[in-house]
């Protein structure tokens, strides 16, 4: 079993709770505005549960697993304790893919946008993005793992992935890079037809000004899209290279932990990319805190007003009771 680092218990207190504090915002967020509902939106809503699912779900049992030395599970509990840390990050990773494919249908065919991509549609492919793995995830149960008492565990912990044979996790890391391939395609492409497209609307709008050809707001969506990729890219590279030693080697890396972490932290960035990154719903976001924070000083503020308006005609009522008199 690898070793645990010290560090990493916080780590993983830190990545459950941003996770799922990030996630849950965006989707009150979404679902308290009915303008928000929209198809993109919804992709949003139902990656939002995922990562949220694994900030709530597998972080607290990696974070039991290396810093309770008496948490083990053994048999079938240990593969369904592996089989889960599969699951919901592959749940998370296609949902990736399905906004990848919204988007490049939105700007590649933007005025067929609305015929192809239907609500029954987004449905379909949202229930597709949780059954598909559900039924990969399954495989396991029906007879694709190790045997129970021959793991690489000699301890009896349930520690790494060592119950899922190396074939089944070559395939699954096989779907993560086409994934990760097919994903660099579409945005590579939309990232064209969006330069051409700012490129043409600079040149309608400054004819002038032909070497500026971005603006500011479309640098930084560009930016977004490239730093979706290659963060993509990054954080499931390690963990795939830890578990490609681990079936050469037959012993789990020591950096494993490391990788799954970094792996996993990407439930907590999904967020900030995809939902808090969109300007409607940021500025949503800062008018709800906003709105509260006034409802919390209104009350105190109408007290002293009050108090300082009564003061205030006291005086007033007193002179013109002594004017009368005299």
């Amino acid at each position: 079993m690898a070793k645990s680092l010290p560090y990493m218990y916080i780590a993983f207190i830190i990545l459950g709770t941003t996770s799922c504090a990030a996630n849950a915002t965006l989707i009150w967020i979404i679902l308290r505005n009915r303008n928000f509902r929209t198809i993109s939106n919804i992709i949003i809503v139902s990656l939002a549960t995922s990562d949220f699912l694994l900030g709530f779900i597998v972080s607290p049992m990696e974070m039991m697993h290396h810093l309770l030395p008496d948490f083990d599970i053994i048999g079938y509990g240990c593969l369904a304790h592996q089989v889960v840390m599969i699951f919901v990050p592959l749940v998370s990773i296609v949902h990736l893919l399905l906004v990848a494919i919204e988007r490049f249908v939105k700007i590649v065919y933007p005025l067929h946008y609305h015929m192809i991509a239907t609500r029954s549609r987004a449905v379909i492919l949202i229930i597709f993005t949780w059954l598909f793995p559900f039924s990969v995830s399954l495989l396991p149960f029906m007879g694709i793992h190790q045997n129970m008492e021959s793991t690489n565990n000699t301890d009896s912990a349930c520690s790494g992935l060592d119950m899922l044979p190396c074939p089944y996790l070559k395939t699954v890391l096989g779907m993560i890079g086409l994934i990760c391939v097919f994903m660099t395609i579409l945005y590579t492409v939309i990232m064209k037809i969006a330069y051409r497209h700012a490129k043409e609307l600079r040149k309608i709008r400054i004819p002038k000004q032909k070497g500026k050809i971005f603006k500011s707001s479309e640098l930084k969506a560009l930016l977004v899209l490239v730093m979706t990729v290659m963060y993509f890219v990054f954080s499931w590279a390690p963990f795939s290279v830890s578990v490609i030693d681990e079936c050469m080697s037959g012993q789990i890396s020591t950096y494993y932990t490391p990788a799954i972490f970094i792996a996993y932290f990407n439930s907590t960035v999904n967020p900030l990319i995809y939902g808090i990154g969109n300007r409607e719903l940021r500025n949503s976001f800062l008018a709800i805190c906003s709105k509260q924070k006034r409802n919390e000083i209104a009350p105190f503020t109408t007290a002293i007003t009050t108090v300082s308006a009564t003061d205030r005609q006291k005086p007033v009522c007193k002179d013109r009771a002594t004017e009368t008199s005299l």
